[in-house]
Order: structure tokens, then sequence, then C-alpha cells
């Protein structure tokens, strides 16, 4: 695995570096004209759905794209390790949010209210 153009030792350290940028719940969007649920579950995967053609596109100077501006400026940073995961999440789920695609799933705060995840057991 390479990261900061270095290749770290394969084993252990690879998994814990792999796991650091893991989301503790996913993000649940709708991507595309069919509107197909994702689960975002890393700061890669979010940056990916970031850049796709299929999220939706917004005015230079609205607010969803300043949303979306930090968002990528803060998966960026934790992918630099100058932000935590929880900050990416809360930045992409913001951005989801913003340009209507956040869905209703363990990704929305509202639908997880009361509920555990079944990965929580």
């Amino acid at each position: 695995m390479q990261r900061n153009g270095r290749s770290e030792l394969i084993g252990g350290s690879q998994i814990v570096s792999a796991m650091r940028y893991q989301f503790n719940l996913p993000v649940s969007i709708k991507l595309g004209r069919l509107g197909l649920i994702r689960n975002v579950t890393s700061v890669r995967e979010a940056a990916e759905c970031l850049l796709s053609i299929d999220w939706p596109k917004v005015g230079r100077n609205s607010t969803v794209a300043k949303k979306v501006l930090k968002a990528a400026q803060v998966l960026l940073a934790a992918q630099e390790g100058r932000a935590t995961e929880v900050e990416a999440r809360e930045a992409f789920e913001a951005a989801a949010k913003a340009a209507g695609i956040l869905a209703s799933g363990w990704g929305n705060p509202a639908f997880r209210e009361g509920s555990k995840h079944p990965m929580q057991r």
C-alpha cells in the first residue's frame, strides 16, 4: 500500500492503515438517474463519489457548491492524515444532504436514531 509516496509494511500495519480510513457507519446516498443507493464506507469511496459524473451538478457560488468543496478539502486532508475519518464523514454527509442525495438508511442520522446497526450487536 502506498501513502504519501512511500510503501507501508505488508501485513498487520497495512491492515491498520487501511482501517484508519473507514467510516464508523456508512453514508447512504442516491446516485445517478435511477437513484440507486450506495453505502459509502470510507474516505476513498467518498472522494470517488464526490468526483463521480453521477454527483449532481451545482452552481459555482451556491451553498451546495461550498459544502461540496469543503467535503473535498476535508476528504483530501483525511487521506493525508490532517483530518479524522469522523470529520471526513461529517463533511461528506453534509455535502450529500445539501445536494439532495442523502438516502434513508444507516448513513442517515434520522434513520439510525434509537436503532442499532446490524454490525454493532
